[in-house]
């Protein structure tokens, strides 16, 4: 630490004289038991005792921060407010001259010195050591800590003294005792009294108030006052209330107005009464003797017989006592003062103090008060509001000044004028009218709150242009509702109510405003429960103003346990149903318990989930809707729409048609076969001369099956066919509702229409809305709808309602189960993730291309354009994934290989030597090229399937698999991750990691299905400080929506933002 030079020491000193004084009691040794330290405050703390003109030795104090500067200083004659004292002087010059000569090396270490032991080593050392003998001596008796409380000016502040037996000593310095605890120091206090103050030394309830000691201490340090200096320490608030806690019901020492007295700590309020006396012109108001302050949750009253902690009521005697208390317990009115005085204060004191002695001064109390209150509404919608305050005969305006010894109610009076105040804008002194001009939302505030609030003070009188504008009452809402074909019909009843304001209602409700104004000037609030469940109602189907003026509304079909919901969460809406309504919504509510018998043919086939499946959608189709068969992979969803296939001839003459990926129409036909071998089956595959002749003459088959992709080929030719039946597998090939595959399908005309997808969300809402516009067009209203009032609040701002909303919707046309639920004797599935760490040069390349990517972004939104880059951003954050499976993807003579394939090879091997058969995904078809060597060099047997291999060749490949004993089976994701059955497999590997979570289990359940009977592994393979496991992370983050909805997981690169992208480098 630098020196403190005499230079410096002249200019801390308070004046010219305390600086050669305090040199010249350095000079004549006066400076005595210097002592240095380190502590939590300050880089060095020295103490010292200074000989002065008394005859005890004065206590000096100083403490230095890292800078070797004077931060704290402190000398027990008191006069080092101003500057450095000649006490402090001394003992600064001391510390200057030791550390000068201290600072010089000896001779002796100037060469090969040792390490000096450090000053803040050698104070361990004593601590640790002045432990262990304080621990080695048995503690004669225990030491008692004794406080005094002192209450001076409305502070609390505590003096401390120690003792054993019947000898105690005060504390003379705070400072010096709180170091002496906290480094176990010998201290003497007489020569013969002296201990090691450690908390052990005291007794317990010393060691308590310790705790409390410290925590005041650190709280003024916290709030940047100085260690206490002196005997006593002052009390925060927070402080006073555990002092109160830690004695209550025990007595302590309180001292106050220069006398002592052991009080009792009660809880209650003080017995007190005030004293009146008449006096030459006015009155006199006698307190006893009492001394507030306050507590941080408490309000302390201190008389001569006992401490009170007192009520949250008492309270309101605060201001009494504190005034009271410092005008030395009397208080004086006059006469003339005295009506506002009794009406003011004594009005609020009395039932807290009870007045006693002389009762004249009851003469003064405020007379009787009688409010009257005119409201009109004048020309131009200004509202005037003109204020009476009535005493017998006399009549006072608003604002009228009280003259000396009127006895009126101002306290009564004041509430009126805060609430006219609050709401009215102007006042006309003429007339001693308050106005309100032009002022929609003060005038409907007025209305709603500040009027309730001036008629419980007031007599109101209104006049009729007045009453006018009160909100209008609200309308009782009574809908009938009943089917009439495909149609649900509704009447709606809004009783007294003109059905030409309901525009003006509803585009009030809908821009969010809190009222609206009827034709009369009314006011309708929109937060009245019958006015908010008569939006909701429109609100939620999409009901246009002329609808409900007609009184007459026709919804589809579908909407009919919507409707059902809206009636059991809107009581204030009477419903007055039809039978045949009745019936719908509870046939569709338990649509999975439909009483329709399972094919004889599939009885002893489907399982229990499988057969409620099969009920709903038979209930489904019974009621006229389509729906989403969910299920989760693996669980069989082909053979539930076989079952429903099956009798489909009983039903309806016309086929039905089966739209699938390219690589399940093969399955399709051999499903059908094999659990429906009586129906006759048609698939629409080889050339586009060969499909149209299939086409132009279907005869009797009653399943078609075709591709997505050529049916939005053959879209012209499907123009004059009708079918029952449309199914749907894999519907998230019709997720963007913008492309061909979207619209080719929708353009099918078939009686009822059915999806199945493990995932009706991959990426974003819109695709859920997609898969509803081709089941049942208008079911999630029009797209623009759809996405302002769900897709965007609940993406974007994470509203609950709408989601809650969606969920409710879609939930009886959307049947998921989890193969958790409902298999049970599936074989558990074991997840893990495996991290793998780069080596210098893959690490080198791989920030290279992340500095790329991040400076990309950071450039397209400062140039505002991001959006129209999103492309080349993403390229490149593609050659990051790419880098992290191996950087030849994507980087020339790159030969080494990565830490991925060592660790994806090293799986591999383990898991073939214990016999297993392994799964292994990878976004792309080079990176399996590239595993093909490896596994060709590690001997391991493996096979190939990506999105060019043909469709014949992929079911041999699987039946292969299945069925032979090849070790690895490497799949390109999107070209294997849906609609195969790999069961043979027990060990699956994602080598990279996709952005959608659904795409990655959906390729798990490949394995992970029907049909397995060992337990799986599924391994995700990711390299540490990467993209990748920043993907993953997104994962999460992006599930917890499709969750909500149906158990799905819904990221997107393409969706993601430039913060998100920003995020994941």
């Amino acid at each position: 630490m630098a020196l403190f030079s005499l230079k410096k020491i002249a200019a801390l000193a308070r004046n010219r004289q305390a600086y050669l004084r305090g040199i010249s009691l350095y000079n004549a040794g006066r400076v005595q038991n210097m002592r240095r330290e380190q502590n939590r405050y300050y880089a060095e703390f020295i103490t010292a005792e200074v000989q002065g003109e008394q005859d005890a030795p004065l206590i000096t104090e100083i403490g230095f921060d890292t800078a070797g500067e004077p931060e704290y200083l402190y000398c027990s004659c008191g006069q080092f407010e101003d500057g450095a004292c000649r006490h402090i002087v001394a003992t600064l010059a001391d510390k200057y001259y030791k550390d000068m000569i201290g600072g010089l090396t000896p001779a002796s270490c100037l060469y090969d010195a040792d390490t000096p032991t450090g000053e803040a080593a050698r104070q361990l050392m004593n601590r640790y050591f002045a432990d262990e003998a304080i621990a080695a001596r048995p503690v004669k008796e225990p030491i008692s800590l004794t406080p005094t409380l002192l209450l001076s000016g409305g502070q609390a502040s505590l003096q401390l003294a120690v003792g054993c037996g019947k000898r105690s000593y005060i504390v003379k310095s705070i400072s010096r005792f709180f170091d002496a605890v906290e480094n176990g120091e010998d201290f003497a206090y007489s020569d013969q009294f002296s201990f090691y103050h450690t908390k052990a030394a005291f007794t317990p309830d010393g060691q308590t108030l310790l705790s409390l000691l410290f925590a005041q201490k650190r709280a003024l340090r916290a709030l940047g006052r100085c260690a206490p200096t002196g005997r006593e320490l002052p009390l925060s608030p927070a402080a006073c209330d555990r002092l109160f806690e830690l004695y209550e019901g025990q007595t302590l020492s309180v001292r106050m107005e220069r006398q002592t007295y052991a009080l009792p700590l009660v809880a209650g309020d003080p017995p007190l009464a005030i004293t009146a006396q008449k006096r030459k012109g006015g009155f006199a108001f006698l307190t006893p003797f009492a001394v507030p302050f306050f507590g941080a949750a408490h309000f302390f009253v201190a008389t001569d017989t006992a401490l009170f902690c007192t009520t949250s009521a008492f309270e309101n005697a605060g201001d009494w006592l504190i005034a009271a208390h410092a005008a030395g317990g009397e208080l004086t009115v006059s006469d003339d003062d005295l009506p506002a005085f009794c009406a003011k204060v004594l009005t609020v004191i009395e039932p807290l103090l009870p007045v006693t002695g002389d009762g004249e001064w009851r003469g003064f109390l405020p007379q009787p008060l009688l409010t009257r209150l005119y409201l009109d509404c004048r020309e131009g919608d200004t509202v005037t509001a003109a204020v009476q305050f009535c005493y017998g005969t006399v009549q006072l305006p608003l604002f009228t000044p009280a003259k000396p010894r009127e006895c009126r109610d101002l306290r009564g009076e004041r509430a009126v004028q805060t609430v006219i105040e609050q709401y009215f804008t102007g006042f006309l002194p003429a007339t001693g009218e308050a106005t309100l001009h032009d002022d929609d939302e003060r005038l409907f505030d007025f209305l709603t709150e500040g009027l309730p609030r001036l008629e419980a003070l007031c007599e109101v009188f209104a006049t009729d242009a007045f009453r006018r504008l009160r909100p209008a009452p609200p309308p009782k809402v009574a809908v009938g509702v009943n089917i009439a074909g495909d149609l649900l019909e509704l009447s709606v009843d809004l009783s007294q109510w003109d059905r030409n304001e309901l525009a003006a209602l509803l585009a009030a409700f809908r821009e969010n405003r809190r009222f609206s104004r009827l034709k009369s000037g009314a006011f309708v609030s929109l937060f009245d429960e019958n006015v908010q469940a008569l939006l909701h109602l429109t609100d939620e189907l999409s009901l246009t103003p002329a609808e409900l003026k007609s009184g007459r509304v026709t919804l589809p079909r579908y909407r009919a346990l919507q409707l059902q919901s809206l009636m059991n969460s809107r009581p204030q809406l009477h419903f007055r149903q039809a039978a045949v309504f009745k019936a719908l919504a509870q046939e569709i509510e338990n649509a999975t318990a439909a009483p329709y018998p399972v094919p004889k043919t599939l009885e002893n086939v489907l399982r229990p989930y499988q057969k409620e499946g099969y009920r709903w959608l038979r209930a489904l189709d019974a009621a006229g809707f389509g729906g989403i068969l969910a299920d989760d992979m693996g669980l069989g969803k082909t053979l539930q729409i076989i079952s429903l296939l099956t009798e489909d001839a009983a039903r309806s003459p016309l086929p039905s048609l089966v739209v699938c990926p390219t690589s399940l129409v093969l399955n399709w036909v051999s499903e059908l076969h094999r659990f429906a071998p009586h129906l006759t089956v048609l698939a629409v595959t080889g050339d586009a001369p060969l499909r149209a002749a299939l086409l132009s003459d279907i005869g009797d088959y009653r399943v078609l099956v075709t591709s997505y992709d050529l049916l939005k080929r053959d879209i012209l030719l499907y123009k004059e066919l009708h079918f029952h039946y449309h199914i749907l597998d894999e519907a998230q090939y019709i997720k963007n509702q913008q492309t061909q595959n979207a619209r080719a399908v929708k353009a099918i005309t078939s009686e009822r229409r059915f999806a199945l997808t493990g995932t009706p969300m991959e990426n974003r809402l819109s695709e859920l809305w997609s898969i509803f516009d081709f089941l049942m067009p208008g079911f999630l209203y029009s797209y623009s709808y759809f996405k302002k009032h769900f897709e965007l609040p609940i993406v974007r701002d994470g509203e609950e309602a709408p989601l809650s909303r969606l969920a409710v919707i879609i939930a009886p046309f959307l049947l998921r189960r989890l193969k958790k639920d409902v298999l049970k004797e599936l074989p558990p599935k074991t997840e893990q993730v495996l991290t793998a760490t780069m080596d210098e040069a893959q690490e080198k390349l791989y920030a290279a291309c992340a500095a790329q990517v991040e400076e990309k972004i950071h450039a397209e939104l400062a140039a505002g354009t991001f959006e129209k880059s999103r492309l080349s951003v993403l390229t490149l954050l593609m050659r990051l994934r790419q880098i992290c499976c191996d950087p030849s993807l994507c980087t020339d003579g790159y030969k080494a290989v990565s830490c991925k394939r060592q660790a994806c090879l090293e799986v591999v091997r383990q898991a073939c030597d214990n016999g297993h058969r392994v799964l292994l995904f990878s976004q792309f078809t080079s990176m399996l090229s590239i595993l093909e060597r490896d596994l060709d060099r590690a001997g391991i047997s493996h096979m190939t399937l990506v999105g060019s291999t043909p469709a014949a060749e992929r079911a041999q490949l699987v039946q292969r698999f299945n069925t032979g004993d090849t070790q690895v089976f490497l799949i390109s994701l999107k070209a294997g991750g849906t609609g195969l059955n790999l069961t043979g497999a027990d060990v699956v590997i994602h080598y990279d990691p996709w952005w959608n979570l659904a795409a990655q289990q959906q390729a798990t359940d490949r394995a992970h299905r029907i049909g397995q009977e060992n337990p799986v592994q599924v391994v995700r393979l990711v390299v540490q400080n990467t993209v990748e496991e920043k993907i993953l992370r997104l994962q999460e983050q992006k599930q917890e929506i499709a969750d909500a909805v149906l158990s799905g997981g819904i990221t997107s690169l393409s969706a993601l933002s430039a913060q998100e992208l920003l995020q994941l480098l």
